[in-house]
């Protein structure tokens, strides 16, 4: 989850660029990268104090399995100051596997 502390004038949009696109499916999507990549419009998120964003990092059908169309980025912030939070939900336990270097 993704948590807006302060607004901003103008930028610092979280940006999701492999969302909104035309003629495919959501799996070749994710799958799609460089040559025939589908055109996608993205979507814009602007900060808003006290908004927050929650996306799925995995696909539904396959938990295990990360959807490429939620990677994001942040813009860069035109006027003003970007505040923001994490918040981290995790499927599994995952402080055993680090305690034992597997972090991959």
């Amino acid at each position: 989850m993704f948590i807006y502390l302060s607004d901003v004038a103008s930028g610092g949009e979280t940006y999701f660029p492999r969302l909104n696109c035309s003629q495919e499916s959501a799996a070749s999507v994710a799958a799609a990268a460089g040559e025939g990549a589908p055109k996608c419009s993205g979507l814009r998120v602007s900060p808003k104090k006290g908004a927050a964003l929650l996306w799925p990092s995995v696909l539904s059908q396959d938990p295990t399995a990360q959807d490429g169309r939620t990677n994001h980025e942040a813009l860069p912030v035109v006027e003003g100051v970007k505040l923001a939070a994490n918040a981290w939900i995790h499927q599994y336990d995952f402080h055993t596997p680090n305690k034992i270097g597997c972090t991959g």
